[in-house]
């Protein structure tokens, strides 16, 4: 009988908030022995408090942040929809994954941030071109997570299995390829997401009046170095929560089926 395995902390997403720890307590020590100039490295604990003022009783702050959590939440939001549908079609057609695997090989290698400049020529000086950015972004590697997810699945026997046992082109998808894709669809999302918000941040900085990258920007020009850490610290703490919420449901997902494969 198989012994389940046990995600260990140490080893899983909790790491990443240890070494955080670590960090943040070396910089404390180091910046209050003034080893560190705290013009260009605040101390950890004021940038802390700074954030916790903006949060709560910055009304500009708070234009910012909704701002950058719609745009981000529409772009992972398009991306996951049209990757879902290409699947689909890939998961049904060998046209059409091949159709998929030469779209993700021509825009996997390409830098996305490279992008928005045309996509202000095409689509305008608007949200939308930001939102496509980020779509663009996380459906590249959604895409990549899930075709090595189909891979599995026949490298596995399954998509075989089902043809043996007659199952229907909607059977097939709704009973084997969908649930079979969860773990890809969670890992997918990790990355995708922590990528999208890197390119949320660097298209904020143009064309745009509110959200976190103008404020980065804004920062850093009048050289407001604690609102600088602040944002950032916001954006590293998001950015860490959200890749091991995702990962760990990723690991929960896959472990029913490691021992079928």
């Amino acid at each position: 009988m198989q012994k389940a395995r046990v995600l260990n902390p140490a080893t899983g997403p909790f790491a990443g908030i240890v070494v955080l720890f670590i960090i943040g307590l070396a910089l404390e020590v180091a910046t209050r022995s003034h080893l560190i100039d705290t013009r260009f490295f605040p101390v950890p604990t004021v940038v802390l408090g700074n954030l916790g003022q903006l949060l709560f009783f910055n009304a500009d702050f708070r234009l910012h942040l909704e701002a950058s959590f719609l745009r981000l939440s529409l772009g992972v939001l398009l991306a996951c929809t049209t990757s879902l549908l290409v699947l689909v079609a890939a998961a049904l057609s060998p046209m059409a994954r091949q159709f998929m695997n030469g779209f993700t090989a021509l825009l996997y290698p390409l830098p996305k941030s490279a992008l928005l400049p045309f996509l202000f020529l095409l689509i305008g000086l608007s949200n939308l071109s930001h939102i496509v950015l980020i779509a663009l972004g996380c459906a590249t590697l959604l895409l990549t997570t899930l075709d090595a997810g189909l891979t599995r699945l026949r490298q596995a026997g399954y998509l075989e299995l089902a043809r043996v046992l007659g199952l229907s082109k909607r059977q097939l998808l709704g009973k084997v390829i969908l649930p079979g894709l969860v773990p890809e669809v969670l890992n997918g999302l990790k990355l995708g997401v922590s990528y999208s918000i890197v390119l949320l941040i660097v298209s904020e900085m143009m064309a745009t009046r509110y959200g976190l990258g103008v404020m980065m920007w804004t920062s850093w020009d009048q050289f407001k170095i604690v609102d600088l850490y602040s944002v950032f610290y916001l954006l590293s703490f998001s950015g860490l929560l959200l890749f091991g919420f995702f990962g760990f449901l990723a690991e929960v997902a896959a472990e029913p089926q490691r021992g079928l494969l």
